[in-house]
């Protein structure tokens, strides 16, 4: 009389678990994809609601916000969960004017690291110049010069603002 074993070998328990890790690792993938397509998603759908409250501003005062007290009036709002904060960023919303007040570029960091320029004219393109604007306002500066703006008037978010909390009071509409 002989008994046989019954149970699972090391190999077999090995395969099982190294195809698990395989799905979970798909999984993950999968959801970050998505995820960052709704940053994106939202980033975008910001940039041409605020770009129309813009146009607004001009209708009414011939020419674009040049102080931060009137780029606060203009009312301009961010979905703040979907973009990059500190430490990946310490600028993720830029805003630059030309010299005459009637040309901006509103310059986002989605939280995907993706970058977008939002012009006067209402187009959205993803950002591929040179420059960067992830680690201090100076940076801005490059930034809207390369797009041929003069004035690299603020940001919306910094680490170091202490008084209003991490976003700038003109971007919380």
């Amino acid at each position: 009389m002989q008994k046989t074993k019954s149970g699972f070998t090391i190999v077999e328990l090995l395969i099982v678990i190294v195809v698990i890790g395989v799905l979970a690792a798909i999984t993950v993938v999968a959801y970050n994809g998505i995820q960052n397509r709704g940053y994106e998603a939202s980033v975008r759908s910001d940039a041409a609601s605020n770009v129309k409250k813009m146009m607004l501003f001009q209708v009414d005062n011939s020419r674009f916000p040049g102080t931060l007290s009137e780029l606060e009036s203009a009312g301009l709002r961010f979905t703040k969960s979907a973009y990059a904060i500190f430490p990946q960023a310490t600028v993720n919303v830029g805003f630059c004017l030309n010299g005459t007040y009637t040309d901006f570029a509103l310059l986002v960091m989605a939280k995907s690291g993706q970058r977008y320029v939002i012009s006067s004219t209402g187009s959205v393109s993803g950002y591929s110049g040179a420059a960067t604007w992830n680690s201090t306002a100076a940076t801005l500066a490059p930034v809207c010069t390369e797009m041929g703006m003069t004035n690299a008037l603020t940001h919306g978010y910094s680490s170091s603002d202490t008084t209003t909390g991490p976003w700038r009071a003109w971007a919380n509409g």
